[in-house]
């Protein structure tokens, strides 16, 4: 689901600051693992793990995630519940490089409806100048459905849904067998 941040032009230059240093960090370790010819995740976050955290300044979780590259510079920034917090039905606590915002967000009644599904992790995206937060839902798997109505015929007898399909297939095998009969 997606919701429309609507940050202040402070926190918006906060939240583009915080994208900016992590895609910068994502294409300096994509560097490296590339020189290195480097593809275990391990080895490359002890290769560059002290150098990312001085240059870009990220906490240990941004540091962890960093590890996979994105060579966009506006390019999403994928939230957990660590570093990220609603606050009631308008706000969303989002952690930058310049400490925590508390940024408000526009919904619709379909948005509201589904607020308290919100479960997980979130993406962050910034599109035309406009924020935006990608969040995930923890929808129930919905259940077949059965039809419970018996069905009435044209002739005022009602049968089940089953009894009506095994009468289908009887019919259906009848003029099967009359055909091969007559041929």
């Amino acid at each position: 689901m997606l919701l429309k941040l609507a940050p202040s032009p402070e926190q918006s230059n906060a939240l583009l600051e915080t994208v900016h240093a992590f895609n910068d960090a994502c294409n300096a370790i994509a560097e490296v693992a590339y020189a290195e010819q480097l593809a275990n995740k391990f080895e490359l976050q002890k290769l560059v793990y002290a150098d990312i955290r001085k240059l870009y300044g990220f906490d240990s979780y941004k540091r962890d995630k960093s590890i996979k590259p994105a060579f966009r510079r506006e390019g999403a920034v994928t939230y957990d519940e660590r570093v990220m917090a609603f606050k009631g039905l308008t706000e969303v606590s989002l952690l930058t490089l310049q400490g925590r915002v508390l940024v408000p967000f526009r919904i619709g009644g379909y948005q509201q409806a589904r607020l308290d599904s919100i479960k997980g992790q979130a993406d962050l995206l910034y599109r035309n100048g406009i924020w935006y937060l990608a969040v995930t839902l923890d929808v129930p798997t919905p259940t077949p459905m059965r039809l419970l109505r018996p069905w009435v015929l044209t002739w005022g007898l009602s049968i089940s849904p089953l009894t009506a399909r095994v009468r289908r297939l009887v019919v259906l095998k009848l003029r099967r067998r009359a055909n091969a009969c007559t041929l």
